[in-house]
């Protein structure tokens, strides 16, 4: 079921005129579940996590994507990894700077414009800043314990992008 609602938000950005040609997709999840409690970047999977990171390239493998966009957290990666090896793609590192408590993620952005339909995989707080500076404003926020959540993120010409949150 879920697969069929991807595939459908991916087939009404494709076929909607409002999107812009270069920009039509950006899925966006946190990474999955950690071995460990820790913040910390070497930190990897719990088998539920690797689990889930399979669940997630079945789910996204017919969905297009052309980019994969990493934090450099062991975690982002193996979450990332299922689907880059079944599409042949190698995850980018994204930069993340921070002023006065404030996310910078204008490169992540700057690159996403670039990509046709886009998988970025980030942590709690950074996913709902990424959405918020993808044009996105109603406030979204993902608790420590969730690592279900699939964002979709469907870019209009005029206005800000439509916003669909599932659970996979």
């Amino acid at each position: 079921m879920v697969r069929r609602v991807v595939l459908a938000a991916v087939l009404a950005a494709v076929l909607c005129p409002a999107v812009p040609a270069a920009q039509e997709v950006v899925f966006l999840v946190r990474h999955a579940e950690k071995e460990i409690d820790s913040d910390e970047p070497g930190v990897g999977l719990s088998k539920a996590g690797h689990v889930r990171a399979e669940h997630l390239a079945s789910l996204l493998r017919e969905a297009g994507v052309t980019g994969i966009y990493i934090s450099a957290t062991r975690r982002t990666r193996q979450t990332a990894e299922p689907l880059a090896k079944m599409l042949g793609l190698k995850p980018k590192t994204y930069e993340v700077t921070r002023m006065r408590g404030e996310y910078d993620f204008s490169g992540l952005i700057k690159d996403l414009r670039q990509e046709r339909v886009a998988l970025v995989v980030g942590h709690a707080n950074t996913v709902p800043e990424n959405i918020r500076q993808l044009g996105y404003a109603p406030p979204l926020e993902i608790t420590s314990q969730e690592f279900d959540n699939l964002f979709i993120l469907i870019p209009q010409k005029d206005g800000p992008p439509r916003v669909i949150r599932l659970r996979y």
